[in-house]
């Protein structure tokens, strides 16, 4: 009996680790914006997150740094933005084909509960836009769903939160 409880022990602590591991806190991504493209790399690989891709900045496009974590139902992905006239930011996307708003209704009762306020709202491109403000940071969010036909008879929807610093010029 001893053993059977030892090894169930053994593996409900894998798992809670392996969930914590892989979500990542509004704070630490709020956090995440202002560090070093090596402190987010060592951060995120820490927590078994993937280097995905990189692109150059440019005179007129922000450079990014790509993390990917692939969960059973969805793919989560954090872009790091970067250039050197403008402030830093960071895109958390969820990728999901099977709908769970777990997550997304976390995040979005952490950003209001640290004081952000919905600024505004709106539809574009088939997306539903929110921007929530807290002195001069703000996090877009972007809603989109996409049908993936009839053959599968379900949606693709992604959620980004994008969290910027607005420049003071």
């Amino acid at each position: 009996m001893k053993k059977h409880l030892s090894i169930l022990l053994i593996l409900t602590l894998t798992v809670v680790t392996n969930l914590k591991t892989q979500n990542l806190t509004i704070d630490q991504l709020i956090t995440l914006r202002s560090k070093s493209l090596g402190d987010i790399e060592e951060f995120l690989t820490a927590r078994k997150w993937e280097f995905y891709h990189a692109l150059d900045p440019s005179d007129t496009s922000m450079g990014s740094a790509m993390f990917k974590f692939k969960k059973l139902n969805s793919n989560l992905y954090i872009d790091y933005l970067y250039h050197l006239n403008r402030n830093n930011a960071i895109q958390y996307s969820i990728e999901q084909i099977k709908e769970d708003l777990t997550e997304y209704n976390i995040l979005i009762s952490r950003i209001k509960l640290l004081g952000y306020k919905l600024q505004n709202s709106d539809v574009l491109n088939g997306s539903i836009i929110k921007i929530y403000r807290l002195g001069d940071n703000s996090i877009k969010i972007t809603i989109t769903k996409e049908y993936l036909g009839n053959y599968m008879n379900s949606y693709y929807s992604t959620y980004k939160f994008l969290f910027e610093k607005q420049s003071s010029n």
